[in-house]
């Protein structure tokens, strides 16, 4: 752990500016899930450029084997004895969605907000890491434990980065998630489990019974019946020609030249021309 000394020299070394530029650049560049590539070679050029030993790690997608991605480590080796440190944090926008005021790509700076997709969850975060980092290789401080730097992929395709992290064997002593959290240290992870349940049964959906569909009451497929109010009509065979309705103030139902016939593609409706018969 570092002398108190030596912790004055290293915040001295972290500028609004240093943060903001990262920040911008990082929202400019794409990186949904499974398309951090570009992204994934910025944050890499930039911390080899600082010093850090760093290699470039190819993930499969769990699901589709075709599909692949990168994502770096970054390594600031200590001088020995001390315990590792790894700094995590992923590089897909943990929400993506439509209807911006703003350039979702455009990182925006105003009012000492920055606006952009991702820019809190989790570019901020890795940013964060990657700029601490530099503050101590820029202030000359010599850690004795070696810290890693993380910037995952695929944070919503079940921690699919961090996951092959794993799978690979790489660990440390320490570890902090950058996940945003209000500038809260949190000591707990609830952690997730994820299930996939397939079932078999016959009928599962109650209309397609045969007892549960003589049953089943929907208003809207009711077969409709004529009535007092006139909303029903008599519907007749498209070859039949047109049938007309016999109501209480129109005597008979032949057809006559005061009835209009009316046509669909499918049925024909007589529709008579006197005000009763035709009152919806």
């Amino acid at each position: 752990m570092a002398a108190t000394g030596d912790w004055n020299t290293i915040v001295a070394g972290i500028t609004d500016q240093q943060v903001l530029a990262l920040e911008q650049a990082a929202i400019r560049i794409p990186s949904t899930t499974f398309e951090e590539g570009p992204l994934a070679d910025h944050f890499a050029n930039y911390m080899s450029d600082l010093g850090l030993e760093v290699e470039m790690m190819e993930v499969t997608h769990w699901a589709k084997p075709g599909q692949k991605t990168r994502q770096p480590i970054g390594r600031l080796k200590g001088t020995g004895g001390g315990p590792s440190l790894m700094l995590n944090g992923h590089m897909d926008p943990g929400v993506e969605m439509s209807g911006w005021s703003v350039d979702p790509y455009g990182a925006k700076f105003e009012d000492g907000w920055v606006w952009g997709m991702g820019a809190h969850d989790d570019k901020g975060g890795v940013v964060a890491a990657i700029c601490a980092v530099e503050a101590i290789v820029r202030s000359g401080v010599r850690l004795r434990g070696d810290v890693v730097v993380t910037p995952v992929v695929a944070h919503k395709l079940g921690g699919a980065g961090t996951r092959a992290l794993m799978t690979r064997g790489l660990r440390t002593d320490l570890a902090i998630n950058m996940e945003h959290s209000a500038n809260t240290i949190a000591n707990v992870c609830v952690g997730i489990v994820m299930v996939r349940i397939k079932t078999k049964s016959p009928e599962l959906f109650f209309r397609y019974s045969k007892e549960a569909r003589a049953q089943y009451i929907n208003p809207s497929s009711r077969p409709r019946s004529s009535g007092a109010s006139g909303r029903a009509s008599i519907r007749s065979n498209p070859a039949a020609g047109c049938a007309s309705r016999r109501t209480p103030s129109c005597r008979g139902s032949r057809r006559t030249p005061s009835t209009r016939c009316t046509r669909s593609t499918t049925t024909r409706r007589a529709t008579p021309a006197c005000p009763a018969a035709s009152a919806r």
